[in-house]
């Protein structure tokens, strides 16, 4: 009976570790401190100008975690700086169904940021060209740190 009852605590106690999933290859990397904690809302997609009426946002937090406003959908993954090659992945969303129009412009800026190449800062404006879209996407400041 005490072996059984050992057995049974050695379980019990096994069973509480937590096995913890590795970490994705972005998180090895340091991320640049250009973009972290920076908040933009997007202009235009694939230089096509978003409608006022569609709130679109890009935020890059401290972590290498991306997150925003897709249209009606939000959406979250990581990424990564290596100077002015911006590389993001594992995207997700939200499924809400919206209008037509907002679906559009939704699934164009899902495009352009799976498909990030380059990114350029200038003057309170984001600049992203995309290997899956023509054309440049703008993005302005919302909540930008001070670069020093």
């Amino acid at each position: 009976m005490k072996r059984i009852s050992l057995l049974a605590a050695a379980l019990w106690l096994g069973g509480c570790t937590a096995t913890l999933a590795p970490e994705p290859a972005l998180q090895d990397t340091a991320v640049s401190d250009r973009l972290a904690g920076s908040r933009w809302r997007v202009e235009t997609i694939a230089g096509k100008p978003l409608p006022a009426s569609i709130e679109s946002t890009v935020e890059f937090g401290p972590d290498g975690r991306l997150f925003g406003m897709a249209g009606c959908n939000r959406y979250r993954g990581r990424y990564r700086l290596d100077g002015d090659t911006l590389q993001v992945q594992q995207l997700v969303t939200t499924r809400k169904l919206c209008f037509p129009t907002i679906m559009i412009h939704e699934q164009s800026l899902l495009r352009v940021l799976q498909g990030a190449r380059r990114i350029e800062r200038e003057q309170g404006q984001l600049l992203l060209e995309s290997r899956n879209e023509q054309g440049v996407s703008r993005m302005a400041a919302i909540d930008v740190p001070e670069q020093g």
